[in-house]
């Protein structure tokens, strides 16, 4: 015996069936699908323009060739016939046309060629019915670059775009990785070619070292040994730092000497990435007073010494110098009897 859930489920269906809403319904489907049919037939007979995808393959390619700009492999034809045909290359898709690589060593110059809209129509013309009318196709035509394998050039990569640091940070440099990379194209390409760049990047505030990667930038018929290479943003932190500095004297006669007050040394505060503070010592900077200047300031009346940085170590910033000034005494050197 059937379970009540399952006579119930037949109860309802058959009320359906039974009921003049389903019976309409399925009249409107019945009517739907007739005037569908009718609509297929009348377009399979008329004459339309549609659009097909032909495939390219360029063969018979010599070994020692290397094909660095290939042609365009699909082609966007628009074509005019049958609805009926179209119904056929729906179902079958055209052959692809075959273009020997002997045809494009016409070149206008060593390893460049184009095959014109006109000779690759026919070939396409060729592969469809002798119904189908071949109308425009896009691209219109094919270009292809190719040299030897042996016509290859290594180059530098550069790194393009934009590369910005955070207010209290500095940047120590922008490396690509690998720095060079081969690139083979046709001798009149590399003739030329000095480097190959990245596309633009966008690095932007930043507080630590960053990596990306990022494609190069392409080249039309030159082929890369890779396509990608790595970026790295090295970051910096600026610091301040002090040392003290020795105030230097030259060219003073022998029989005078030079009283620096307070203090021979000076207090030097400057501004340095954490990374290059090392390298800077006390003999990174040069204080230096000669017998001339200070006769100057003598003649002059003043009775104070201002002082000066005689250069500024590489990477140093906002230097401060503590005094600024000195006092000063000239004294003569007794000679011992």
């Amino acid at each position: 015996m059937a379970p009540l859930w399952f006579k119930e489920i037949i109860r309802k269906t058959s009320i359906l069936l039974a009921s003049p809403r389903f019976k309409e319904l399925l009249v409107f489907l019945i009517f739907l699908m007739a005037s569908t049919a009718f609509w297929l037939v009348l377009t399979m007979d008329e004459t339309l323009e549609n659009t097909i995808k032909v495939e390219v393959e360029i063969v018979n390619v010599p070994e020692d060739i290397e094909i660095t700009s290939p042609c365009a492999s699909k082609l966007k034809v628009l074509v005019r016939d049958r609805g009926t045909v179209f119904f056929n290359y729906w179902r079958n898709k055209p052959d692809p046309i075959r273009i020997p690589f002997s045809r494009f060593l016409e070149a206008d110059f060593e390893g460049h060629a184009t095959i014109a809209a006109a000779e690759i129509q026919r070939m396409i013309q060729n592969n469809l019915l002798s119904t189908t009318k071949v109308l425009n196709m896009t691209p219109d035509s094919l270009e292809l670059y190719f040299c030897k394998k042996n016509t290859q050039k290594r180059v530098p990569v550069h790194v393009g775009g934009v590369v910005e640091v955070d207010s209290e940070y500095y940047l120590l440099g922008v490396q690509p990785t690998p720095k060079e990379i081969i690139v083979q194209a046709p001798k009149a390409i590399l003739d030329t070619l000095r480097y190959v760049t990245t596309q633009p990047i966008s690095l932007k505030g930043l507080t630590k070292n960053t990596t990306t990667q990022t494609r190069l930038q392409p080249i039309t018929g030159a082929k890369f040994s890779q396509e990608e290479v790595e970026v790295e943003a090295n970051v910096d932190v600026y610091i301040e730092n002090t040392i003290s500095v020795p105030i230097l004297t030259s060219n003073f006669p022998a029989d005078r000497t030079l009283r620096i007050f307070p203090s021979h040394e000076v207090k030097v505060t400057y501004t340095i990435g954490y990374a290059h503070n090392k390298e800077v010592s006390a003999d990174s900077f040069v204080i230096l007073l000669t017998y001339e200047q200070i006769l100057q300031y003598q003649q002059q009346g003043f009775t104070k010494i201002p002082l000066q940085l005689r250069g500024i170590p590489a990477g140093v910033s906002n230097v401060y110098l503590e005094p600024k000034e000195v006092d000063y005494l000239i004294e003569n050197i007794e000679e011992e009897e």
